[in-house]
């Protein structure tokens, strides 16, 4: 598969945007993850409900993110030729989970999203002052643009912490961007890890996550303080 390829052309947006698109792009999505955050912090974690949606992991299909160390998620011309799904492709299993979540006809391998991401201009590097280049896995527009448009699903970013999680009632499914720093409690770690809320009960959330193939759960400790944004599909 290519960008030339005339099926893929049809249906993706690119992750570049005119500047002026772009500009009010990242306007918005700057106020929702302000407003995201600060109602993470003033939420009161004596939840009384308790709710998990139903997830078959056997229909799922997916292995462990450190078992797809065989397919490449990079761009050569960086300087990069080591980056692999296992390495750098959390968001690539996730939008994969989506698809089987939403039961999309529309259905793609591991290899064939993930170079698409890569044609399509979602793959992350930071430019160094050297010139070289530095791996920062997929870019966050990847949930804005690249999933809704291949799935024809849509999505809103979460702008509240209650919203988030109100929409699991709602058979709504939230990709968070978290912390590593937070969420594996490894204060010196500067990255950040997509996940997926699945439930919530009186002490912790219940989430997908695609270094893992069962359902894990965490404190809200180890969500609320590390957020950094929310993506909401239905």
């Amino acid at each position: 598969m290519s960008k030339d390829n005339s099926i893929w052309d049809e249906v993706l947006l690119p992750a570049q945007m005119p500047k002026d698109e772009y500009d009010r792009f990242i306007h918005h999505v700057n106020r929702c993850n302000e407003r995201l955050i600060e109602s993470a912090r003033k939420f009161d974690s004596d939840v009384r409900d308790q709710v998990c949606l139903s997830v078959d992991f056997k229909r799922l299909g997916l292995k462990p993110q450190k078992e797809y160390d065989d397919i490449p998620f990079r761009m050569e011309e960086c300087g990069d030729g080591k980056s692999t799904v296992a390495s750098s492709g959390c968001a690539i299993l996730i939008a994969k989970f989506l698809e089987r979540f939403f039961r999309k006809e529309k259905c793609f391998s591991v290899e064939e999203l993930t170079k698409a991401t890569v044609s399509y201009g979602y793959r992350g590097y930071r430019k160094n002052p050297g010139g070289s280049y530095t791996p920062m896995g997929c870019k966050h527009v990847f949930f804005d643009r690249f999933v809704p448009a291949l799935y024809e699903i849509n999505v809103e970013r979460a702008d509240s912490w209650e919203k988030v999680m109100k929409s699991i009632w709602d058979n709504k499914i939230t990709v968070l961007l978290v912390k590593n720093s937070v969420y594996k409690s490894e204060p010196e770690n500067q990255d950040s890890h997509f996940v997926v809320l699945i439930g919530y009960d009186y002490k912790r959330v219940i989430l997908f996550d695609p270094e893992y193939n069962h359902l894990i759960k965490k404190s809200y400790d180890e969500i609320i303080p590390g957020l950094k944004a929310g993506w909401i599909f239905f």
